[in-house]
């Protein structure tokens, strides 16, 4: 599979004759954050829209009315394009005598593609620095970068010109350099952002963090996701759907191929792409889908709608327990990917996830464990449970499944330390 890399969309862009600045990128590893004329801004969207992106943000929800969109490709790649500098919470016309700066001074690289001086450069990563939201690393790298190249003095008069003097010497503060004056005075803008930092450090509130960002950040943004051939939407504390849930899918379909009206279940369907692609796939399928979210469930329902998925049916609650009686006995497959990450894998970026990925017990198998137990009610002789766990849990978690009744299992796909597996209830004497 060849992967869409962020010299691609810089090319898509540069093709299109769309003006653009690389503010942020160029030692970023699949990253990149490209500044475009407002009067350009909607070509440039279009450009992107016609890749193979697979995650899509900024024109949905809140951020519909702001100046940036992001875009992901599978393998890492994220393009966000902004018409503005940022300058959240502050529109983006704060910083209008930088950009203009911006614009004035920047070089065209060979690529087609615009730098900025390297002056504009670190006045811009110290603004992003000290403005409000979640902390910036990849802004702090960069300033770092560039004080060793530039004679302070110039910024400081650069940063003078154009309103930031308080933000560079904010900036030179928190990296650790030598601030080189005693505090300039903030401007009206950069008082806001003072103000802005200090509620955001005592309500310590990462939805407040997320609206300061002023950009769209999974689990607090609406987002679009290409997931097999379909576009589902997801929002606020609802997890994205993730590629390799496409090969639970497909495991899935594969197993049903020969049932005449299938009965499915998903449990953890989240904003509902693995049901709605299954109950599209499959239209004399009947789906039933459980998540714990009602949240989750909203956008589920939502994009059943939209994508005529009739054949849908929606329940809050966990695992089984919600499901009616009437189908006992009578589901062909039941799919899965309820927290399963061990224990011990545990780390604090899962703090910042809309919902949880810890697995319950010290192997994290407990949830996929008692799903185990309970679909033996729901599935009809020789139904299938579709399970997607950790590569290391499969043995263990296989092992089991023979005990409770179930055949043999197979192992039918593997990526980046997930797999997902497939077993079948034996049928009953």
């Amino acid at each position: 599979m060849t992967t869409f890399s962020a010299h691609d969309a810089e090319a898509a862009l540069v093709g299109e004759a769309i003006p653009l600045v690389r503010l942020l990128g160029a030692a970023e590893k699949g990253a990149r954050l490209l500044l475009v004329q407002p009067g350009t801004a909607a070509r440039a969207e279009r450009a992107l829209e016609a890749t193979p992106w697979r995650y899509r943000a900024g024109n949905r929800g809140v951020h519909r009315f702001g100046r940036h969109s992001l875009f992901s490709w599978d393998g890492g790649t994220s393009v966000a394009l902004v018409s503005g500098l940022p300058a959240a919470p502050l529109p983006s016309r704060a910083l209008a005598a930088l950009e203009r700066r911006v614009w004035r001074h920047a070089n065209e690289t060979p690529s087609g593609v615009r730098e900025p001086d390297s002056i504009d450069a670190a006045l811009v990563a110290a603004v992003q620095i000290v403005r409000p939201g979640f902390p910036r690393p990849a802004w702090r790298r960069e300033f770092l970068r560039l004080t060793e190249l530039n004679d302070a003095e110039a910024e400081t008069a650069a940063a003078r010109e154009v309103g930031v003097a308080l933000s560079l010497w904010l900036a030179r503060r928190a990296a650790g350099l030598d601030p080189l004056a005693d505090e300039p005075r903030a401007t009206a803008y950069e008082q806001v952002w003072r103000a802005s930092r200090l509620l955001q450090r005592g309500m310590r509130s990462r939805r407040l963090s997320a609206f300061l960002e002023g950009a769209p950040i999974p689990g607090h943004a609406v987002f679009r996701t290409r997931f097999a051939d379909r576009e589902v939407d997801s929002g606020r504390g609802v997890f994205l759907p993730v590629p390799f849930s496409e090969e639970l899918l497909g495991a899935g379909l594969e197993r049903l191929v020969d049932t005449r009206n299938p009965v499915v279940v998903e449990v953890g369907t989240g904003c509902g792409a693995v049901t709605v692609a299954m109950a599209s796939a499959r239209r004399d399928s009947d789906v039933h889908a459980v998540d714990v979210s009602g949240r989750a469930l909203r956008w589920a329902r939502r994009n059943a709608q939209r994508l005529g998925a009739t054949n849908t049916h929606f329940y809050r609650g966990s695992l089984l327990e919600p499901l009616p009686s009437t189908l006992h006995g009578r589901v062909d497959a039941v799919l899965t990917n309820v927290p399963y990450a061990p224990r011990a894998y545990r780390q604090v970026s899962w703090d910042d996830m809309p919902g949880t990925v810890e697995g319950e017990g010290e192997d994290g198998l407990g949830l996929p464990r008692s799903l185990a137990v309970g679909a033996r009610r729901l599935l009809s002789d020789g139904g299938w449970l579709v399970a997607q766990i950790a590569t290391e849990q499969v043995e263990a978690f296989g092992t089991e499944l023979g005990t409770l009744g179930y055949g043999d299992y197979e192992r039918v796909a593997v990526r980046a330390g997930d797999a997902i597996v497939v077993a079948r209830l034996s049928v009953r004497g």
